[in-house]
């Protein structure tokens, strides 16, 4: 993690469901947390996030729990309303949550586990996001990392192992709008990435870039454009690092309309073939303010930066990363550049 460490930020409130299972000869619970809130769906489109738990012994105390009949987890799996558990049901309303969505309680590793014979158990409160925010989205960049690996066979998809999107904290333009309560907002794929050498930094990559026609808009107005975060997974935890340089290239005759992308420096740890990652977009005129009418054409900026560094004589290729969620112009794809 670099020197900015990491940044703390506001949880949003739910319901929190605490599952302990064991079977009959375990002296020990097995045991997971299910944050539910219908604001997290509002928010990351998923209605539930889960967090594996260190187990319990069975002499710990375990007040507050309600046994669980195991079939209710063949009620769950198929969205059956009569057949829920009352209290669980009652939860599922409070947060808004539809029946045909009521296996999101329990991850499906705890599923297999608890539709065996034993004894499940679940206690319910009240309370906040369980892991903050940025693990949240550590963990969702994770399955995607994972089932991208896991696709066998296709020259189409990389083995790049870096941050997949940007993060902004900011809700509003300046300190003054900032919301205390908002959430970190995902808000754009990472969608370039330059290979590593000694040559290769995120400051190296603004300045070639800034020498060759993008030396606009955001280079001129940072505090404008705004700040981005990426995820990193390291060693000793998990953080935001802020952007490193960004670029940006004019396209019409308002200043902000124009190609314009941030650089973020890739950890070894997280991939050592990788230096920086990209994220390109183009700025609609006045960033769509105040009436939405322009996408951010994130396919199209990848194409602008890819054809810009193969006039620079860089070799590239554009390959399947798995970061499409929400972003149906980028199609989940990265330009890598071999400078």
């Amino acid at each position: 993690m670099d020197e900015e460490g990491q940044i703390d930020l506001p949880k949003t409130q739910g319901t929190i469901l605490e599952w302990i299972y064991r079977e009959e000869e375990q002296d020990f619970f097995n045991r997971e947390t299910c944050f539910l809130s219908s604001e997290l769906y509002e928010k990351f489109g998923q209605y539930a996030f889960h967090s594996e738990e260190d187990p319990i012994s069975i002499d710990s105390e375990i007040e507050g729990f309600h046994e669980v009949d195991n079939k209710a987890i063949q009620y769950l799996q198929k969205g059956d309303r009569v057949e829920i558990d009352t209290d669980i049901r009652q939860v599922l309303e409070k947060e808004d949550v539809p029946y045909s969505a009521a296996d999101f309680l329990l991850s499906e590793q705890f599923q297999k586990q608890a539709s065996s014979q034993g004894t499940l158990l679940v206690r319910i409160s009240s309370g906040k996001l369980p892991v903050d925010t940025i693990r949240f989205f550590a963990d969702f960049e994770k399955k995607i990392r994972s089932k991208n690996s896991n696709v066998t066979n296709n020259a189409n998809r990389s083995s790049y192992s870096g941050p997949l999107f940007a993060y902004s904290n900011e809700k509003g333009k300046s300190q003054d709008d900032l919301d205390p309560d908002s959430l970190l907002e995902l808000k754009s794929p990472i969608n370039t990435g330059w290979k590593n050498n000694n040559s290769v930094s995120p400051q190296n990559i603004g300045n070639q870039m800034k020498n060759n026609g993008w030396s606009g808009f955001a280079t001129k107005n940072p505090a404008v454009t705004g700040t981005r975060y990426i995820i990193t997974n390291l060693s000793n935890g998990i953080g935001l690092q802020k952007q490193k340089d960004q670029a940006g290239k004019s396209k019409s005759v308002f200043p902000s309309h124009q190609w314009h992308i941030r650089f973020f420096d890739i950890p070894d740890v997280m991939d050592a073939t990788f230096q920086v990652a990209g994220q390109a977009h183009r700025d609609p005129p006045h960033h769509n303010n105040p009436i939405q009418t322009h996408g951010w054409k994130f396919s199209q900026s990848r194409n602008e930066v890819k054809t810009d560094w193969q006039q620079l004589g860089a070799h590239s290729s554009t390959l399947y990363i798995g970061n499409k969620d929400g972003f149906s112009s980028s199609q989940g794809k990265q330009v890598q550049i071999d400078p």
